[in-house]
C-alpha cells in the first residue's frame, strides 16, 4: 500500500507538465548547470564532444522510488568504475528536479525528504529544475542516457551491469572500466564507556573489473604524516563489492579519536585512481548517565504500525519494549494519515552497576522512521534533560537501527556524581572562538584540577584551584590552541568531571 501511494506521488506532482518524457532516439538539449560544489556542468563540451556518455538522474527528495535507486548505488558504482573515479568513460550526473526542495532537503533535515542524498555521494548533484525542464520529465525518477551523438533513451531505474548494457546497445559503446582500482570509505567505531577497548576499522571496496586480492592499507593519527600500522591485506574481493579491515586493538580508550587511513597497491599495481584512496575513521563515545531512571521517546511516523522497540542491557535482557503502534485514521489519507503521527514516552529503570545499554528499533517496511509530515520525528533516550541518544532528524535507517549508551547507577532512585555530591559545572561559551569560562557551584570548600586534553589524550593545560562554597569561575584561554574537539576533566575532592569542548575559531 504504501509504495503504491509513493509511487502515485511521483506521478500526480507533475500534473501541471503538459509536456511527455522525450522520445527514445530524440537529441538531447545542451544545458550548463553548477552542481552543489560550484562545479559547472555542460552536457556536449564536457562530456558528449569528448566521446563520453553520460548518465542522468532526474529525481526529488521527497520521492520514495527516487530515494530506493539512489540507495542501490547504481551511479555511485557508475562513477566509482566507469567515470571520473574510475576510467572516465562515463559522465553521471544527478539533478534535483523539484523547484520547491533545496539544500537542507538534499541534507536530509527537513520534512519533505527522504534522507541524507549527499552523504557518501561521489558523483555531482545539480539542485536545478531548469534542467528537468528542459529534459521535458514528467515524472521522478526518470533516468536518461545520453549517446555522444546526443541521442538520448530513457533507461528506467537499472542496475549497472543493464545500463553499460543498454549504452552498448543504444550508443554502440561499450566502457572498459578501472581494472585494478581500491577505495575506502568511512568508518565510526562507537565506545559505550570510556576505557574500552577498541579495534580501529575500515570498510574497503572494490571498483575495479579485476577481482582484489591484496592491497596495502595504511592508518594515521590525524593531522600526523607517519604512518603508525600498515596492513598488507590480502583476499579476494569481486567487483563492486566491500569488505571490513581491522587494525590493531586499542585498550583503554578514556576520549574520541580520529584517523586518517590511506588505501595503494591494488593487485600489487600502482593505482591510477585515487579519488577514494583517503578515508577516515572515528572512534565516538556513546552518550553516558549516571541516572538510575531514563527516558525512552519514540515519535511516529505515518506509519507507526510498522515501528517496534525494545531497550536491552549488556546482558541481552530487555528492560522495555513496544511496538506496532496502532495506526490512527483520517478521512483525507485514511489508515496512517498525519493523526497517526503521535509522541511516546516510557520512563525505564536502570540496574545497578556499569553497563552498556542497548536502543534497537526495527520497522517492518524498511524505511525507518522517515515518512512524516512533522519537523521531527525518530527516537530518543533522556537521562534527565540531557539525551543520551537522539535521532529526531525523520531517520531512514531501513529495517534495524541499533543505538548504545553508557550508564553507572546506583539503582536506588540517586541522581548524577556530580548532584550527590552537591557540585554543578557547567562551560560557556562551547565551541569556544578565544575565551570561556568554566562555571563550578559548591556548598562547600574544596580542591579542584582542571585538565584539558585532546582526543588522543595528549594533556594541553593542567592547573590547580581552591575553590570555596557558592559560585566559583574558571577562565580558559584557546588562543594556543588548534580547532578541534579537547576534554576538560575537573576533579573535585576526588570525583572528575568532565566536559566535551569545541575550539572553533
Amino acid at each position: 500500500m504504501k509504495a503504491y501511494l509513493l509511487a502515485l506521488a511521483c506521478l500526480v506532482s507533475f500534473t501541471f507538465n503538459a509536456t511527455a518524457q522525450l522520445a527514445d532516439g530524440s537529441t538531447a538539449p545542451d544545458f550548463t548547470a553548477v552542481d552543489i560544489n560550484g562545479n559547472s556542468h555542460s552536457l556536449y563540451s564536457d562530456y558528449l564532444n569528448n566521446g563520453m556518455p553520460v548518465i542522468i538522474d532526474v529525481s526529488a527528495t521527497w520521492c520514495g522510488p527516487c530515494w530506493s535507486f539512489h540507495e542501490a548505488h547504481t551511479l555511485k558504482d557508475l562513477y566509482n568504475v566507469y567515470g571520473p573515479g574510475g576510467s572516465n568513460e562515463i559522465g553521471v550526473l544527478f539533478v534535483e528536479g523539484d523547484a520547491n526542495t533545496g539544500q537542507a532537503d538534499l541534507e536530509g533535515t527537513t520534512s519533505g525528504t527522504q534522507g541524507n542524498w549527499i552523504e557518501g555521494t561521489p558523483y555531482p548533484i545539480i539542485d536545478d529544475n531548469s534542467v528537468g525542464n528542459l529534459l521535458e520529465i514528467s515524472y521522478y525518477p526518470t533516468i536518461y542516457g545520453v549517446c555522444p551523438d546526443g541521442t538520448i533513451y530513457e533507461f528506467g531505474q537499472s542496475p549497472t551491469a543493464s545500463v553499460l548494457s543498454q549504452f552498448s546497445a543504444n550508443c554502440g559503446v561499450s566502457p572498459v572500466g578501472a581494472t585494478d582500482n581500491s577505495s575506502l570509505e568511512d568508518n565510526t567505531n562507537i565506545m559505550c564507556i570510556a576505557g574500552e577497548s577498541v579495534t580501529p576499522s575500515i570498510t574497503l571496496c572494490n571498483y575495479g573489473t579485476n577481482n582484489l586480492t591484496s592491497a596495502t592499507i595504511e592508518l594515521f593519527e590525524e593531522g600526523n604524516a607517519e604512518a603508525i600500522e600498515t596492513v598488507n591485506w590480502q583476499g579476494n574481493l569481486a567487483s563492486l563489492a566491500t569488505t571490513t579491515v581491522e587494525f590493531t586493538q586499542i585498550d583503554n580508550v578514556q576520549n574520541e579519536l580520529n584517523f586518517d587511513v590511506v588505501v595503494s597497491q591494488p593487485n600489487g599495481t600502482t593505482d591510477m585512481y585515487t579519488d577514494g584512496n583517503e578515508g577516515k575513521i572515528f572512534v565516538s563515545l556513546a552518550g553516558f548517565t549516571s541516572e538510575n531512571l531514563v527516558k525512552v521517546v519514540i515519535v511516529t511516523d505515518n506509519y507507526p504500525g510498522e515501528i517496534t522497540w525494545e531497550l536491552n542491557d549488556g546482558n541481552g535482557n530487555t528492560l522495555a519494549s513496544f511496538g506496532p503502534y496502532e495506526a490512527g485514521t483520517d478521512d483525507q489519507y485514511g489508515a496512517g494519515g498525519p493523526d497517526a503521527m503521535q509522541t511516546f514516552e516510557y520512563p525505564v529503570a536502570l540496574p545497578a552497576g556499569v553497563d552498556c545499554y542497548e536502543l534497537n528499533i526495527d520497522d517492518s517496511f524498511g524505511d525507518g522512521i522517515s515518512l512524516s509530515s512533522l519537523d521531527e520525528a525518530g527516537y530518543a533516550v533522556y537521562a534527565g534533560n540531557t539525551a543520551v541518544i537522539e535521532n529526531m532528524s525523520k531517520p531512514n535507517f531501513g529495517f534495524n537501527t541499533k543505538e548504545n549508551f553508557g550508564a553507572d547507577s546506583d539503582g536506588e532512585g540517586t541522581t548524577s556524581i556530580i548532584e550527590e555530591n552537591n557540585i554543578s559545572v557547567s562551560l560557556y561559551p562551547n565551541p569556544i572562538s578565544s575565551n570561556a569560562t568554566i562555571s563550578v557551584d559548591l556548598l562547600e570548600n574544596a580542591n579542584a584540577t582542571l585538565e584539558i586534553v585532546d582526543v588522543l589524550g595528549k594533556t594541553i593545560m593542567r592547573e590547580n584551584y581552591s575553590l570555596n562554597s557558592g559560585n566559583n569561575t574558571i577562565g580558559i584561554n584557546v588562543d594556543k590552541m588548534t580547532n578541534g574537539i579537547y576534554f576538560a576533566h575537573l576533579s573535585i575532592n576526588g570525583e572528575i568531571n568532565t566536559i566535551k569542548i569545541t575550539v572553533s575559531k
